[in-house]
């Protein structure tokens, strides 16, 4: 059997790729919205522009995450900021997704301990997921429409 040359096996799969043969998505199973007939509306927090919460995320094992779901009233850009309570914490992220669960933004802790997510939407619920690996995680959220 006759090996495909490492050069010419990349050129392959860009040309494939390039064509749509190949599809590459770049969201995770952790940072889509939950499946409404499986998860109770209750579990998202509510937020508004000009709102900050605080929030706490205590993992023991695995991912821990927490769903906040915000109401726009115009169209605008959304700016939300996760403010993390610690100097030196746990890897985590925050996931900003439009009302219909496509992923505007993306911050995680590599960015350092704010993590900014922000997007033009339009009015309509927009959610947003605070997501943590293990350890402890206060976090503040703000949220703002410009």
């Amino acid at each position: 059997m006759r090996r495909v040359p490492p050069l010419l096996a990349l050129f392959l799969a860009l040309a494939l790729g390039a064509s749509g043969c190949i599809l590459w998505d770049p969201a995770t199973r952790k940072d889509t919205l939950p499946d409404p007939d499986t998860v109770a509306p209750s579990r998202a927090l509510r937020l508004a522009p000009g709102e900050t919460q605080q929030g706490e995320l205590v993992c023991e094992e695995g991912f821990c995450q927490q769903w906040y779901r915000i109401d726009v009233a115009e169209p605008g850009t959304l700016r939300v900021e996760v403010t993390l309570g610690v100097a030196n914490p746990p890897i985590a992220r925050a996931v900003l997704h439009d009302g219909a669960g496509q992923v505007l933004s993306r911050a995680n802790t590599e960015q350092g301990t704010t993590l900014l997510v922000e997007a033009a939407v339009d009015a309509g619920p927009a959610a947003l997921l605070v997501q943590s690996g293990k350890g402890r995680l206060p976090y503040t959220v703000s949220v703002r429409l410009e």
